[in-house]
């Protein structure tokens, strides 16, 4: 699973010792939290050798160690958090994402597509140097395999069965519009005149217009409210409803 999360504002990760608070890239202490150091060297370290790679010839799966003596130091170690790896005692790889290229990264997942294969049923010919076709027997046709499959594995397989969700994103994620004056976007049907167009849409409130007007609402204590937030902050504490403007 690939899961990015935004915190709040007054959570946000700003300094180094906010992040010392959270992640860590050292081995912990053996004797302080065995438990934690087992899990740390069993699923967190990255090299040329290890538990994740039981096939090196240096490493010895009984002994859990690596017979060139080669000492795992910091530097193997993947990021981690502390109370993450303690409470579920598998790998979990935890950083810090501080770029807008990150929400690239986590819906690059979720809308590459299902899993696909490539497949090609042929009969086989028992005798005979060649294929019926006359192509040579034993060598693919790689126009033939190029078809558009869906491969379900088990897994995906049950968890549709069970109607599980497959996307799941909270909170919903609101674009506000901005525009100049006199110059939002409205929507009408084909059919309608240029004339009632004009005269039932022209004064049409918009979030950013409405948000001008929350501005001025005549409750005192909603006006005082509004006037602390920022256009992108006002879905915190307001909903848009364009049944009723310019919000609730």
């Amino acid at each position: 699973m690939h899961l990015l999360v935004w915190l709040e504002k007054a959570s946000h990760i700003v300094t180094p010792s906010d992040v010392d608070e959270l992640i860590s890239a050292e081995l912990p202490d053996r004797d302080a939290d065995p438990l934690l150091y087992q899990t740390v060297t069993s699923t967190m370290i990255h090299g040329p050798c290890g538990p994740n790679l039981p096939n090196s010839p240096c490493w010895d799966s009984e002994k859990q160690a690596c017979t060139k003596d080669v000492e795992i130091d910091n530097r193997y170690v993947v990021p981690y958090n502390p109370y993450l790896s303690r409470r579920y005692d598998c790998h979990i790889n935890v950083e810090t994402c501080c770029g807008i290229c990150a929400i690239k990264y986590i819906f690059k997942y979720v809308y590459k597509g299902h899993d696909r294969a490539s497949i090609e049923l042929r009969r086989r010919i028992l005798h005979g140097p060649q294929q019926n076709n006359g192509e040579q027997q034993g060598r693919p046709d790689e126009i033939k395999i190029q078809l558009d499959s869906r491969w379900v594995s088990a897994y995906e397989g049950l968890w549709r069965i069970y109607c599980c969700r497959l996307h799941h994103e909270q909170p919903s994620i609101i674009r506000l519009q901005v525009h100049l004056e006199g110059q939002q976007m409205i929507t009408f049907q084909a059919d309608e005149s240029l004339e009632d167009v004009v005269r039932n849409r022209a004064d049409q409130d918009t979030p950013l217009t409405g948000f001008f007007k929350l501005n001025q609402h005549v409750n005192e204590n909603t006006r005082a409210v509004a006037n602390q937030l920022l256009y992108q902050e006002i879905p915190n504490c307001f909903s848009w409803d364009k049944n009723i403007k310019p919000g609730s």
